[in-house]
């Protein structure tokens, strides 16, 4: 065989290919090449469109009960930056208690009153800016109580004996929280 006879062979071979493939050629191929295209465009907007939708800003799903948790969490934010003590007490339940993340000592417990006191005091008259990011990880809600984990980032600006400092944290957190005529409140975590 020689040049001639394989470029021959080779172009009528490619020209067969080409003819099944093409639409004006091959009408009875069309309706089978539809149905595999119908077929993969469905498959694949089932693999991606099913997921459940995050709240933006969240890692978070997209749920009644997880909105109003985040809710609660930007609210908290804000009234943090804005160092508006009386709205931060409005988030929190009367049976708010904290351990300070200690089992050894009792020490440094407290509860409502001396949030409400000491704590909520401390925003007022000591911490002079806040920038406060908070990124809601996971929400588990069990009846009417719920934990909300999530990664912060804190700068402020804090005054102590005349002195002022910037200070920053960045860490991880969980608060508790329980549902209150109708509405979430933080019952543990701050």
């Amino acid at each position: 065989m020689n040049d001639v006879q394989v470029d021959r062979l080779t172009r009528g071979a490619l020209r067969g290919v080409s003819e099944a493939w093409d639409p004006v050629k091959s009408r009875s191929s069309r309706p089978l090449r539809w149905f595999k295209w119908l077929t993969v465009s469905l498959v694949c907007i089932g693999i991606t469109g099913c997921g459940a939708a995050l709240i933006p800003g969240t890692e978070v799903a997209d749920t009644p009960n997880n909105r109003a948790i985040h809710a609660v969490l930007e609210e908290y934010r804000s009234a943090m930056e804005a160092r508006d003590g009386k709205r931060v007490l409005k988030l929190v339940s009367n049976r708010y208690y904290e351990n300070a993340s200690s089992t050894d000592s009792s020490e440094d417990d407290y509860g409502y009153e001396r949030l409400q006191q000491a704590v909520v005091a401390k925003l007022r008259d000591n911490v002079k800016k806040v920038q406060y990011r908070i990124l809601l990880k996971r929400v588990t809600v069990k009846g009417a109580q719920a934990y909300a984990e999530y990664e912060y980032v804190a700068r402020y600006l804090f005054s102590e004996g005349g002195r002022e400092q910037w200070k920053m944290l960045n860490d991880f957190n969980r608060l508790d929280l329980a549902m209150e005529d109708g509405a979430w409140k933080i019952v543990a975590g701050l």
